[in-house]
């Protein structure tokens, strides 16, 4: 995850904007500043959850598988631009969408 484009293009911005004309010794960039956050939000995290009751962190839990079940459903839905083809004049695009049945592909034209 740490050797995603997104993320390493974070490793050339500055995290104090124009703060480095007064202060030039100032020199972080918003990729530590990304790992920082993690860091804390993590263990943020992983505190509430070792101080929370039993009946609190059970409910939590069963939530949260919720919406991890609802997420996952979600992508299988989303269509990438890779999966979109350029298609002629007649249409712009040719997508499919995913299955685990290569007989029940559907091709969608737009």
């Amino acid at each position: 995850m740490l050797q995603t484009k997104i993320l390493n293009r974070l490793q050339f911005i500055t995290q104090n904007a124009l703060a480095y004309f007064s202060y030039p010794s100032i020199t972080t960039k918003r990729f530590i500043h990304s790992l920082g956050t993690m860091h804390l939000s993590s263990f943020i995290f992983k505190n509430s959850l070792l101080n929370a009751n039993k009946e609190t962190k059970n409910q939590f839990l069963k939530d949260l598988k919720k919406v991890i079940k609802a997420i996952v459903k979600e992508q299988k839905l989303n269509i990438n631009l890779d999966d979109l083809s350029y298609f002629d004049n007649k249409a712009l695009y040719e997508f499919t969408i995913p299955t685990k049945n290569k007989k029940d592909r559907a091709v969608y034209t737009i």
